[in-house]
């Protein structure tokens, strides 16, 4: 989501970037030892990056940042100067914050139970600096209105466009090229699909961006190019609130502020069940790469949905041989971001991939990848709003079955997960359709035996379950038995 400027990043984070010795153990468990060296790691990648460049048009260098690790809030507490606190809730602090955060996260994800980074100005939070920030807990989604079949509505917010510059007067894309890709530009082709893929499920869709032909005035640009600010102030000029959330700000970037705010605050106007931003993401290091989702911390909801959104954009992602090991991230990063801090219903960031890497940015242009991952994000959404739990569609099959030449044999099959309907299950000379969702998901599947099969009994028999949206199990086996056929009517001596 960051702009790749200036840094010479180390190819490596200090110590390698795993962290073994902390994985899968919680911050309160992790011994002191085991804590200061994460910490004195943490420590240097993060004064490293906010000295590399300036953040800040009205700052100077240096800053200094000093971590430590909270073991009653499960979460790494982060200090910055104090200097910072009155530019704490803008999108530059931010951006710092999201370059070191793209760094050390490595060092972290697998902290078991990890809260995220708690950033501190001197030593009080955000909310001190910004108090009107400050939001009421989640509507939840079992309570709020819903339209049609259930599924509510969505603000699809897909990110930047064209804002004005008050220090160079002039119009200009909030994030820098890379790869041949613009982020500004590339969202609203991402969130395309993802809007299909919702509306096709029943749920009431809403767009930060217009997708209309035409120009902008004064900017001369083009409507779908622009920042949701301008569309916002076009579409709603009797609500400066939301467009104009910062009429005492006289920066030269106070409209590059206000638009980020803008999204959330037209969500919430709009009285919508939840929000997804679209982005794609940066990193000075080129080689930091893969699908990350973000959720505000202290929100149980949000949380829950951006554990899904990870789950089955996985699992849609994987679905395709060409990325199969495409790296996404195994669990959200909590993180004070503006797009869901200020938004009043569960809301995550998608930050699909990295467009500051080869790889990641070759993807992002596969109308197959953005397809897969948005198909995956949308069944994230309609399951999160059913309340159901991510889980791994697997068929399960008894250990042992046996049949007798000629005859079909019907083997149960059972199944987990939520795959798409209708569904199938399979083997080999064995097939059963399954096309809608059952009360219980079992099956029988039937299966033939033949002469050539005796021979080579007992074999594994593979059964394979593939969804709809092409969705396959890993395969499961079945140590199969087939017996010659009794002959009949023998004479007796």
């Amino acid at each position: 989501m960051l702009a790749a400027l200036s840094v010479a990043a180390g190819a490596e984070l200090p110590g390698a970037a795993r962290a073994d010795d902390q994985n899968q153990v919680s911050v309160s468990s992790m011994s002191i030892d085991a804590r200061r060296n994460v910490e004195r790691r943490v420590d240097e990648v993060a004064n490293r990056i906010a000295n590399s460049k300036s953040f800040f048009e009205e700052d100077h260098l240096p800053i200094h940042i000093k971590s430590q690790f909270d073991p009653v809030g499960q979460s790494l507490l982060m200090e910055v100067d104090e200097r910072f606190g009155p530019v704490s809730g803008y999108v530059e602090m931010e951006n710092l914050q999201s370059e070191i955060a793209n760094e050390i996260w490595p060092m972290l994800e697998n902290i078991h139970g990890f809260q995220g980074l708690d950033w501190r100005y001197g030593g009080k939070d955000l909310y001190f600096w910004f108090p009107g920030d400050r939001r009421e807990p989640e509507k939840s989604k079992s309570t709020k209105p819903t339209s049609r079949d259930g599924l509510g509505s969505v603000l699809i917010n897909d990110g930047h466009g064209y804002y004005y510059h008050h220090g160079f007067h002039d119009w200009r894309f909030q994030r820098e090229p890379a790869n041949g890709i613009i982020e500004d530009r590339v969202t609203s082709e991402i969130a395309t699909p993802l809007w299909a893929w919702l509306s096709m499920d029943g749920v009431a869709v809403k767009t930060s961006r217009e997708s209309s032909f035409g120009n902008h005035e004064p900017s001369g640009k083009p409507l779908y190019l622009m920042a949701a600010r301008y569309l916002l102030e076009r579409s709603l000029p009797e609500r400066p609130d939301i467009w104009h959330s910062l009429p005492d700000d006289v920066s030269d970037l106070r409209e590059y502020r206000e638009d980020i705010r803008s999204r959330p605050l037209f969500a919430n106007a709009l009285g919508v069940d939840a929000m997804i931003s679209i982005h794609t993401n940066a990193s000075d290091n080129a080689s930091v790469r893969g699908t990350r989702v973000f959720s505000q911390p202290g929100r149980p909801e949000s949380a829950e949905f951006a554990s899904m959104a990870l789950c089955y954009m996985r699992e849609h992602i994987h679905a395709s041989k060409a990325y199969e090991d495409f790296a996404v991230a195994p669990n959200p990063q909590f993180s004070d971001k503006g797009e869901n801090r200020l938004a009043d219903m569960p809301a995550i960031i998608v930050e699909l991939g990295f467009h500051t890497n080869a790889e990641d940015a070759a993807a992002l242009k596969d109308p197959l990848f953005v397809g897969s991952a948005m198909r995956g994000l949308a069944k994230a959404y309609r399951l999160f709003r059913n309340g159901e739990r991510c889980e791994e569609f697997a068929v399960r099959v008894p250990d042992k079955a046996e049949s007798i030449v000629g005859d079909v044999t019907k083997i149960p099959i059972t199944w987990t997960g939520n795959p798409d309907y209708p569904m199938s299950v399979s083997a080999e000379r064995g097939w059963a359709m399954v096309p809608e969702a059952p009360a219980e998901q079992r099956v029988d599947l039937g299966y033939q035996c033949l002469d050539d099969d005796v021979g080579r009994s007992p074999f594994a028999l593979k059964v394979v379950g593939r969804d709809f949206a092409g969705i396959e199990t890993k395969p499961a086996e079945i140590i199969m038995s087939c017996l010659p056929r009794p002959e009949i009517g023998v004479a007796q001596r």
